[in-house]
């Protein structure tokens, strides 16, 4: 270990613990061991409960997106924001009937 001399102290500032971040406390070994139980009887329910907040979190999203999603749609699809083929692409296509 290396020896720091008094000088290193000397600029040296207190800081008080409880500005610090406190460590996570570990859970008790019973509540541990009520998690795993719960866990073994009730695996498919937890895991509907994930999926389902996984797809919720999808379906919000989508919604708040909408409009993105319709703007680049009508892009690829070649028409204009109404969502109508404009009327020059129809005329320009061989064959297109009028």
């Amino acid at each position: 270990m290396q020896q720091v001399g008094i000088k290193g102290f000397a600029d040296a500032q207190l800081v008080d613990p409880r500005q610090l971040p406190a460590p996570l406390q570990q859970l008790s070994r019973r509540t541990r061991i009520n998690l795993g139980h719960a866990w073994v009887l009730h695996r498919r329910l937890f895991l509907r409960g994930i999926a389902a907040g996984i797809v919720l979190i999808g379906v919000v999203g989508a919604y708040e997106a909408r409009e993105s999603i319709v703007a680049g749609t009508a892009m690829v699809a070649g028409t204009g924001t109404s969502g109508h083929p404009s009327a020059t692409w129809r005329r320009s296509r061989p064959g297109a009937r009028r």
